[in-house]
């Protein structure tokens, strides 16, 4: 397919000489071409009707693009009706796909019936995303919004990948979507994001990750009722199980990516004040060992002034472990290969301290209580 999709544009695309039509061989010419792209349009209305993934995917928002442009200067002319008309059934087809099949999916009130479909809509949605007018988007945002409540894996991780993409949308460098804009449905938006992390698979969900962070650099966070506590606690807890599967690396790029130095600032303010607030056994150690990794594979930490505040609250944590360890749940452990949290945290600040004793030795003894 991708041989013929980059023929195709070409042929759409290719800035023919200007056709001065003077004589019969001018006209001859500028009916061949014509009839070339109208032959083109037909194809591609043939692609966009059996809703072929790779098409819509990859190449239907480059061709919606270009033969608007060359419908602007054909329609100026008479002359070029089969021309028009094929471009104009291609963008009827396009406009009734977004009228008849993905709107009425994204509204389907079924969040777990015919998963591809839905995703197929996402999707759809994601790739259209600067076109598609902002009143109509705002409409259809909580729809998607209700579909991060899908069992599916695909269903969920498509509705958080296209959130994510809308509110990165920009008209003319600045935001088209605010905090006011996605106020009225804020609330549902972290329940429900949150709720997605618990769901088999995703809870290290990268998706989710990025979703999580976007909507923390647009909302302000002052309107949200929902539980601010459950909130804080669930973005921690988040946080710590994707540096585990992830990396600290990526944990900081991610979230960084959204807004400069912002996994600083989320560090300061919500990760080490609430890191001694995990409940049961599996979250103190999935808090501990993230922690412990953070401190150890992170040097910029150190320069930050919150390694002493970060090690502090860690020894408080691991200090708990002996008392937990007879009450523990039956919970998906996703560091079965650690067996002792303490000991854990031990041997990875003794690495440390053993690459370069004087630097780490001086701040360990001047912050720990």
């Amino acid at each position: 397919m991708c041989e013929w999709m980059v023929e195709f544009k070409t042929y759409l695309t290719l800035k023919y000489l200007a056709f001065v039509t003077v004589n019969e061989a001018d006209e001859e010419m500028e009916v061949l071409v014509d009839e070339l792209r109208a032959t083109v349009c037909v194809n591609i209305s043939v692609h966009m009707e059996k809703g072929e993934e790779s098409f819509i995917k990859d190449y239907l928002s480059g061709f919606v693009e270009v033969v608007c442009d060359f419908l602007r200067v054909a329609s100026s002319s008479s002359s070029r009706e089969k021309l028009i008309v094929a471009a104009i059934k291609f963008l009827t087809r396009v406009s009734m796909s977004v009228r008849h099949v993905i709107v009425p999916e994204l509204q389907s009130m079924d969040l777990n019936g015919f998963p591809f479909l839905k995703a197929g809509a996402l999707k759809f949605f994601t790739v259209f995303k600067i076109e598609i007018e902002k009143p109509v988007a705002l409409m259809l945002l909580p729809d998607m919004v209700a579909f991060l409540n899908s069992e599916s894996n695909v269903v969920h991780s498509y509705a958080v990948t296209c959130i994510e993409k809308i509110l990165l949308v920009k008209d003319d460098g600045r935001p088209r979507f605010t905090s006011t804009d996605i106020a009225y449905f804020l609330d549902s938006l972290m329940a429900n994001l949150f709720t997605a992390l618990q769901k088999s698979e995703s809870g290290e969900n990268h998706y989710l990750m990025k979703c999580v962070m976007r909507v923390l650099g647009v909302a302000e966070m002052r309107s949200l009722r929902y539980p601010v506590d459950e909130f804080i606690h669930n973005l921690v807890i988040f946080m710590c199980r994707f540096l585990i599967k992830y990396g600290a690396d990526k944990l900081v790029v991610s979230i960084n990516a959204v807004k400069n130095d912002l996994f600083h600032k989320l560090l300061e303010m919500f990760w080490v004040p609430n890191l001694e607030d995990a409940a049961s056994y599996m979250e103190r150690k999935i808090t501990s060992v993230s922690s412990s990794k953070l401190l150890c594979e992170l040097p910029d930490i150190w320069e930050s002034g919150l390694a002493g505040k970060l090690l502090n609250s860690i020894v408080t944590l691991v200090s708990r472990f002996p008392r937990l360890y007879n009450v523990q749940r039956k919970e998906e452990d996703p560091l079965k290969e650690i067996k002792d949290p303490k000991q854990y945290f031990v041997v990875s600040l003794g690495k440390l301290c053993a690459a370069s004793p004087r630097l780490y030795t001086s701040i360990i003894t001047d912050n720990l209580d």
